[in-house]
């Protein structure tokens, strides 16, 4: 695991969460209730890192939360709890995103793998502007490319880890993936955003 892994951190206990996960689904409202506090801040990093600004990311989060409480049920695995969460937030996240929809009119330099790259390792407004570019593209593909193209080259998740946690095999997430960019790619040539740029 990465240290920019959502599902690591301070007071993170698998055992525990599992256990609460239990509970809660067994209808103990404080068990939920310290469940979500405990994923809190796990999903908040989540969405700030699809959403770029503190404000929507907690919008995000909660209704991740939210959506976490009433479909908590159907968690078969209670020990993959982190990552059932951190796929439901994606999504929210991603829907989100697309009712903002606020894009620049500036073209921003660079194809799919500069994007995600320099979200690595530049925190500038112009980072962060190409980064909004290509999320605003990734809200195009379907959801199950979106996810893992957003869990491996976002998240920095592993193959094995979004297969677990996506309920398919490896070989599937490798073609999720490999469509995504693929379409983002064709997507990247469109965009006015992305006029120059080797691609």
């Amino acid at each position: 695991m990465t240290d920019a892994d959502p599902r690591s951190g301070p007071g993170f206990d698998g055992p525990r969460l599992a256990a609460l996960v239990r509970a809660a689904q067994a209808g103990d409202r404080t068990a939920l209730a310290g469940l979500l506090r405990a994923l809190g801040p796990i999903l908040l990093r989540t969405a700030h890192r699809v959403m770029g600004n503190d404000m929507e990311a907690q919008d995000v989060a909660q209704d991740a939360m939210l959506d976490l409480a009433r479909e908590l049920a159907h968690l078969r695995e209670a020990g993959a709890v982190v990552a059932y969460a951190n796929r439901l937030t994606v999504r929210v996240a991603l829907r989100a995103r697309a009712k903002l929809r606020a894009r620049s009119a500036a073209p921003i330099e660079g194809g799919v793998d500069d994007v995600v790259d320099a979200a690595a390792l530049d925190d500038t407004a112009d980072a962060r502007e190409r980064v909004n570019a290509l999320l605003s593209l990734v809200e195009q593909l379907p959801t199950p490319q979106a996810e893992a193209f957003l869990l491996r080259c976002v998240h920095d998740w592993g193959l094995p880890e979004i297969a677990a946690a996506s309920g398919v095999p490896i070989n599937t997430v490798r073609s999720r993936i490999r469509l995504a960019r693929e379409e983002l790619q064709r997507l990247v040539r469109r965009d006015a955003r992305f006029a120059k740029g080797d691609r």
